[in-house]
Parts: structure tokens; sequence; C-alpha cells
């Protein structure tokens, strides 16, 4: 019977590109650095929070030595939004649909908080919320560690229009000069697969 742990690790690995073995190890690192639970063997007690399965996630992106994650996650906290102001956020947003994107309308937003809050959307409706955002992706420049969420959700209402919305998340200091990028994607079905996978009972 495959448990918790493993179901989230093999979705994180399709979500990702990684290898498994990979993706294995990551958590090991994180795990040791208290960064991502050490999970029970009893199914009743498995809980993964929101942001442990971002810091997995974030951490399996940057395709990296898995003992370089915690550096790397840790440089990604540091990275905040720059673009439209938390006030603007909320306004753009079908808040009362998604009541969890709240979040991403929190000043001092940083890409983790913003990958915990789209898991946390999933967690409690992933088949609608990928139907309604699945045009969005989250990007991130591995070399300048800074990232992009490109959030695009239909409404649904009687006139149908697209709510859409860019954050951009700057770090304080620069880690790379020049025009070239290293640019790692996670599309909303991904996102949605892995609350999925967070939330099932294991078989």
């Amino acid at each position: 019977m495959a448990s918790l742990f493993d179901q989230i690790i093999d979705t994180a690995t399709a979500a990702t590109g990684l290898p498994r073995t990979d993706t294995f190890g990551v958590a090991r690192v994180l795990r040791e650095r208290g960064l991502f639970p050490r999970m029970s063997r009893a199914i009743d007690t498995q809980v993964v929070s929101d942001a442990e399965l971002a810091r997995l996630v974030l951490a399996c992106m940057f395709r990296r030595p898995a003992t370089k994650a915690p550096d790397f996650l840790k440089e990604m906290e540091e990275a905040e939004i720059t673009t439209a102001s938390h006030e603007a956020i909320a306004a753009a947003l079908p808040l009362s649909d998604f009541p969890a994107l709240t979040d991403l309308a929190h000043p001092g937003l940083n890409v983790i908080e913003a990958l915990a809050a789209l898991i946390r959307t999933a967690r409690r409706a992933p088949i609608v919320f990928e139907q309604r955002a699945f045009n969005s992706v989250l990007e991130m420049d591995l070399l300048r560690r800074s990232a992009e969420l490109y959030l695009e959700i239909d409404a649904q209402t009687p006139l149908t229009y697209d709510v859409r919305t860019h954050l951009e998340f700057e770090p304080f200091r620069q880690f790379h000069r020049g025009a070239l990028s290293h640019t790692a994607r996670l599309p909303i079905r991904a996102v949605c697969a892995i609350a999925d996978a967070a939330e099932r009972t294991p078989e």
C-alpha cells in the first residue's frame, strides 16, 4: 500500500520532471532541516501543510543538488512582491469563489506563501480550480531567484470574463547579472495534482 508520503513524492516528481530518487533526496534534506514533516506510518495522523508542500515543490523545481535546497528556499522567502499593491490584488480576485486566494493580497507576500495559497485553494476544490484557472502558471528564474505568478481565472458571471493578476517577486540582492536565465514553470494543473495527492487517502 502506497503511503501518503509516496503519493506526494510521486506527484511532485511528475509535476516538476525531477527523477523520483532526486525528489526523495530533496524531501529527506528538507525533513532534516525541519522544512518538511517526518510523516507517521499511521494514515490518520499524516498531515502535510500547504507551506510544506510549497517548499517541497519549489525545492524540486530548483533542480540542483538536494543539499542546496534549504538555502534556495530561504532566498525565495526574501523575494517579495514588487508589482500591484495588495489592495489592487484583492480587488481583482474572485475571493467569494476562492476565499483562500485572500492570502495573495497580504502585504509582504513571498513566493512560498503565494504557492501555498494556490495549494490551499486547490485542496478545497481541485477540479473546479483547475478548470477555472487552467491558464495560470508560476514561473521562477533560478539564476536571479525571482518569480512571476500569472493567475487567470474565469469568473463565470452571466457575462463571462477573465480575472487576470500578474505578480512579480524580486530578491533584495542580485544573484545574477546579464540576459541569461534559467526558468522553471509550474502550471496550475500540477498545483492541483499536488494538492489532491496530499488530500487523497492512501490506497
